[in-house]
């Protein structure tokens, strides 16, 4: 049986699913790629931190890299609202379940706060998978999601296309330019700005401490053209179709932000999809089948 992830189904998976997170998928394929190259011995856990606001793809993108795990039963899936919960549960067992397992495991923790009784427990469970004696296995990747620091990421973008578009062409700013300027980001420009306003992400401290091999991950807020691509995406799922002014409906529903500048989505592809589905459903019911 085959035991290794399929990189080549993940990559085309982010391309094609996930919308307006460049920064994410290319560094998310690297950090895996190189996790999977390195002998379990080496580097018995690699974890990603993947940090933006609501709605941005962060949970998204943890499934996706657990349906790529060549063994399903060896992916673990903890929400960030239980873990607290957990007194003698899953996540104490978790270490030993993962040392008897065969092949790579893959541990997601989904929207955790920086609340000090879950990152304890975070930590201690990184720490058990770093044990030689309970957590050592083939390797696994512990991806965890977090919206702390989301508010900083927006702020700063915002900050950036709108003094670059006032020096540019005195305030207005198309499609055009916004486009061009969030390709000229990359994550360490982000995870810079992040460290310079002395912001603590959860686990991160901890991981830097224990030398932990990690990586903090933006995600950047969607834009007006990534929007449109879930609505499109969503659409081919459906196989359905709607006309440019149906389309133009949608997005006029989306609310957008800063007030003064509305060019980033308040909302993520789950509910942009939700909206379509409204509209067809609305569509169906004006012109019914005869």
């Amino acid at each position: 049986r085959d035991l290794t992830f399929d990189l080549h189904q993940l990559e085309e998976k982010l391309n094609s699913s996930l919308f307006g997170q460049t920064i994410a998928q290319s560094e998310t394929l690297e950090v895996v790629n190189s996790f999977l190259s390195e002998p379990g011995s080496s580097q018995l856990v690699q974890v990603l931190v993947l940090v933006g606001w609501t709605g941005t793809g962060k949970t998204h993108l943890s499934n996706l890299v657990a349906s790529s795990a060549p063994v399903p039963s060896n992916v673990h899936r903890i929400a960030g609202s239980t873990i607290a919960l957990y007194q003698h549960g899953l996540i104490q067992e978790l270490p030993v379940m993962i040392q008897r397992s065969c092949g790579h495991s893959v541990v997601l923790f989904d929207d955790i706060s920086d609340n000090s009784a879950v990152v304890s427990k975070l930590q201690n469970f990184i720490l058990a998978l770093q044990s030689e004696t309970e957590g050592k296995g083939n390797g696994t990747l512990v991806i965890v999601s977090t919206s702390s620091g989301g508010h900083i990421i927006n702020r700063f973008l915002l900050e950036r296309l709108q003094s670059g578009a006032l020096d540019e062409d005195g305030g207005s700013i198309g499609g055009g330019n916004i486009n061009t300027a969030l390709k000229s980001l990359n994550g360490d420009i982000i995870r810079n700005h992040l460290e310079s306003q002395n912001f603590e992400l959860p686990l991160v401290s901890f991981l830097q401490g224990y030398s932990v091999p990690h990586k903090v991950i933006p995600f950047l807020p969607m834009t007006r053209e990534a929007v449109r691509a879930c609505i499109h995406a969503e659409l081919r799922e459906n196989g359905a179709t709607l006309n440019t002014r149906e389309v133009a409906k949608i997005m006029d529903q989306i609310p957008f932000f800063s007030q003064q500048f509305p060019i980033f989505s308040k909302i993520g592809c789950k509910k942009v999809s939700a909206k379509v589905m409204l509209a067809l459903r609305m569509k169906d019911n004006a012109h019914p089948e005869l």
